[in-house]
């Protein structure tokens, strides 16, 4: 079971550095719906499905190139997404997915 909780990994699209759709055959999407109803995730986008993996902080940092860019990133979420004024297509706090992001590792 703890293997096959890492399967999250096989999400992970190293040329987008984010979490991203595939097809039945393994390749990626061109690029997922762009709204915020993206049919491709589930109550999230793209820039909050790599902080969905709450359990595995260390296996994320991996992924994005280390802890310091993961830092980087989630101060770039907090900066320029998170806080939007307008909410944005990106992220809303009031929907849950977003609500243990501030509480990492």
């Amino acid at each position: 079971m703890r293997a096959r909780a890492k399967n999250y990994r096989d999400l992970w699209n190293p040329g987008q550095r984010k979490f991203w759709p595939r097809r039945v055959d393994g390749t990626w999407l061109d690029a997922p719906h762009d709204s915020w109803r993206y049919q491709d995730y589930t109550e999230q986008s793209p820039e909050t499905a790599v902080w969905g993996v709450p359990y595995d902080v260390a296996g994320i940092a991996e992924l994005v190139g280390g802890k310091t860019t993961l830092e980087a990133m989630l101060d770039e979420y907090f900066d320029t997404i998170y806080y939007r004024k307008d909410g944005g297509e990106m992220t809303h706090h009031e929907n849950e997915p977003t609500h243990h992001i501030p509480h990492g590792d």
